[in-house]
């Protein structure tokens, strides 16, 4: 068996197309959707967690692995 890597882009457009063939066009955007929903979520997270810290917490933080 020869694994035949196709380019990214390739993929991307065969998979689109395989699920909406089988699932139908309403249901492969909401399965897409589903991951830019917590995207957004968890961005929103890191942007109020890094709102709190300063520099000498964040380079404490850093030097805590040491």
């Amino acid at each position: 068996m020869n694994a035949q890597i196709k380019p990214l882009n390739m993929l991307n457009t065969q998979i689109n197309q395989l699920l909406i063939e089988q699932v139908g066009i309403v249901d492969t955007i909401r399965f897409f959707n589903q991951f830019n929903h917590h995207k957004s979520d968890v961005v929103q997270e890191h942007r109020k967690l890094a709102e709190k810290l300063t520099l000498d917490d964040i380079f404490a933080d850093m030097g805590d692995d040491e």
